[in-house]
């Protein structure tokens, strides 16, 4: 397969919707969702969706997770872009998402964390420990970054798609878990190519 580069590619992790008000121990997924979009006859649909989409793009989803607080795991991220930079970043975030959204791993555990820390062998677990010891580290940052996300670039929820397009096209924006199709759909219209 010949493979043409079609559009330069940035990826960039804001740190939006951490949860706040989920108790430490989390919560049933589906009983959260129920919650916040009042859809509990469409959720095993939605999910089955989500899954096969997830297995599309090599992500096998576990339904059975439960939703945490994920105000400690932004704070880490934060931390680490700021002294590792992004591409430490990136790799210390797929680490977590992997475990979280695949294995159901608690995002909102110290040890979780450091054990994400350690996959990311350029990372200091013994600071990043001192960040997660203290709870006030990093924790404006991350109000605040969420804050201007929702506020300039009008993200509503993760995942959150921004395709930049030359000047005087406007940018393609899209939310939410969507298919392969769409998003090469979106890719090619980034690109001009469709």
């Amino acid at each position: 397969m010949v493979r043409e580069k079609l559009v330069h590619f940035n990826q960039n992790l804001p740190r939006v919707e951490f949860q706040v008000s989920i108790p430490d121990q989390g919560e049933d997924l589906k009983d959260h969702i129920t919650k916040k979009y009042g859809r509990a006859g469409n959720i095993d649909k939605m999910f089955e969706q989500m899954r096969r989409t997830g297995l599309e793009a090599g992500i096998d989803f576990n339904s059975q997770r439960k939703i945490m607080p994920t105000i400690h795991c932004h704070r880490l991220m934060t931390w680490t872009n700021e002294k590792y930079g992004s591409k430490e970043g990136d790799r210390l975030m797929e680490e977590m998402f992997k475990r979280y959204f695949e294995g159901g791993q608690n995002v909102n555990d110290k040890n979780f964390l450091l054990q994400c820390v350690d996959k990311v062998s350029t990372i200091d677990r013994k600071e990043a420990e001192l960040i997660l010891d203290d709870p006030q580290k990093y924790r404006n940052e991350v109000f605040s970054s969420d804050n201007n996300a929702k506020r300039k670039l009008g993200v509503s929820g993760v995942p959150y798609f921004i395709l930049e397009r030359p000047a005087p096209l406007a940018p393609i924006k899209f939310s939410g878990a969507q298919s392969v199709a769409l998003m090469v759909e979106q890719l090619l219209e980034a690109a001009g190519k469709h």
